[in-house]
C-alpha cells in the first residue's frame, strides 16, 4: 500500500500496514509520543494495540519521539489527491477527474499542480 503521507510510509515500512492503519485509526489527529524501547512494556498502549514486537521496533526508529497521526478525514483526503494525481499522470482529463470526484475543476488542478511544483522543488 502506499500512504499518502511520507511519515506513515516509514512507520508501514517499519510495523506494516495494518498496525498502520491501526494507529491511525485508534489515535486519529493526535501526536502520539514513543516511549524509548527500554519503557516500552506489554501494558503500554501501542504495545497493547498493534503488540509487543512491532512495538518494539516503532520504538527503535521513533523511540522518545512526538509523531503526528492524520486524522481519518485528512489521510481520506490525502489518499484521494495522491490518486487524482495517479489518474492524471496515467492520461486522464482534469474534466473527467473532477467529475469522478464531484469537485471543481479548478480544484483538481490545483491538486496536480502542486504535485509537479513539489517533483520540481
Amino acid at each position: 500500500m502506499s500512504w499518502p503521507t511520507p511519515l506513515l510510509d516509514e512507520i508501514a515500512g517499519i510495523v506494516g500496514d495494518s498496525a498502520t492503519r491501526s494507529l491511525v485509526h485508534v489515535y486519529p489527529g493526535t501526536r502520539l509520543y514513543v516511549p524509548t524501547t527500554p519503557k516500552l512494556n506489554p501494558r503500554h498502549p501501542i504495545a497493547a494495540l498493534i503488540g509487543m514486537d512491532l512495538a518494539r521496533k516503532l520504538c527503535e526508529r521513533f523511540g522518545g519521539e512526538l509523531i503526528e497521526l492524520p486524522t481519518g478525514g485528512a489521510l481520506s483526503v490525502l489518499a484521494r489527491n495522491v490518486e487524482i494525481r495517479r489518474l492524471y499522470r496515467n492520461g486522464r482529463t482534469i474534466d473527467d477527474i473532477a467529475r469522478q470526484y464531484q469537485l471543481a475543476r479548478r480544484h483538481v488542478r490545483r491538486i496536480v499542480i502542486v504535485a509537479r511544483e513539489d517533483a520540481h522543488g
